[in-house]
């Protein structure tokens, strides 16, 4: 059974975009991003206490706030930029994550990608600029504005991967999700009562199941992505996440959304997840420069 668990992750993922889509075009983002920042306290909570989770340098709080902000902003970008524009146009972006996080690294971490995951960098860029920024219809404006906070979505988790290695230097893996999401949720929360629209949660309790729903593929998400960890893998575990996310953009799109995906974008996606796969394992390779 355990080997089945990145496949569970993957789709687990894969099915919050698709609820975190629908919630998103019934809830203002900035009250639905704090919604979600606060359904993930328990779970977090949790972990700690299990495994006493904590910060072992004050060093921590410097990178681990930047990280929370970062997320924050992202989780607004994220679901508004879904609100827009089509599952099979936004997601398949979120391929430059992996991408971004190797140009960022070397400044920050003095990391070099290898050839071959230059190689895959070439091709998910390539295929973002493709899938991003063609076609037509009454409603382009929304899509490429939706493909540019996607875009601003994947350069943000891209900064957050590398202040996270800094900051998990300094504290335990529990600890930093929970930080991360109390921190997050803060802001937000003051935020949405600075700019008076605490009244916009109440949109919520007309999609409880929805929201429920998220909340719980979530958890899933995130303790399946961690039991994967020990079993096989980063590189496979984050590649069959990028794969299976993008595939099931396209479907739930087409099933649940009705949106149109052309043949040149079965194409272009298809690229990516090939560069993904590329970058990822070039990322992995242990000979790799530093």
């Amino acid at each position: 059974m355990l080997v089945l668990t990145p496949f569970v992750a993957a789709l687990a993922w894969a099915g919050l975009d698709a609820l975190r889509k629908h919630l998103s075009q019934r809830v203002a983002p900035r009250a639905l991003a704090v919604a979600l920042l606060v359904g993930q306290l328990p779970l977090f909570a949790a972990l700690v206490a299990v495994d006493g989770g904590s910060v072992h340098d004050p060093r921590y709080f410097l990178p681990g706030t930047l990280v929370a902000a970062s997320n924050a902003a992202a989780t607004i970008l994220f679901l508004r930029s879904v609100s827009l524009a089509p599952l099979s146009l936004t997601i398949p972006l979120l391929s430059l994550t992996p991408a971004l996080s190797a140009a960022v690294a070397l400044p920050l971490l003095g990391e070099l990608p290898s050839p071959l995951a230059l190689l895959g960098i070439v091709a998910v860029v390539s295929g973002a600029l493709m899938l991003g920024w063609h076609g037509g219809g009454p409603r382009l404006r929304d899509h490429r504005r939706g493909a540019l906070m996607m875009t601003c979505v994947a350069l943000l988790w891209s900064v957050s991967v590398a202040l996270d290695k800094l900051a998990l230097a300094s504290a335990d893996v529990s600890f930093h999700a929970l930080y991360l999401s109390s921190v997050g949720a803060a802001l937000l929360g003051a935020l949405l009562l600075a700019r008076r629209e605490g009244g916009q949660l109440r949109a919520l309790t007309s999609h409880l199941r929805a929201y429920v729903s998220a909340l719980v593929l979530l958890g899933v998400a995130i303790l399946a992505q961690l039991v994967a960890f020990t079993i096989t893998e980063v590189a496979t575990v984050e590649t069959l996440k990028r794969a299976l996310g993008m595939i099931c953009a396209v479907v739930f799109g087409r099933i649940f959304f009705a949106e149109t995906v052309t043949r040149r974008d079965l194409v272009v996606i298809a690229v990516m997840i090939v560069g993904t796969a590329l970058l990822i394992v070039g990322g992995d390779d242990p000979g790799r420069p530093h």
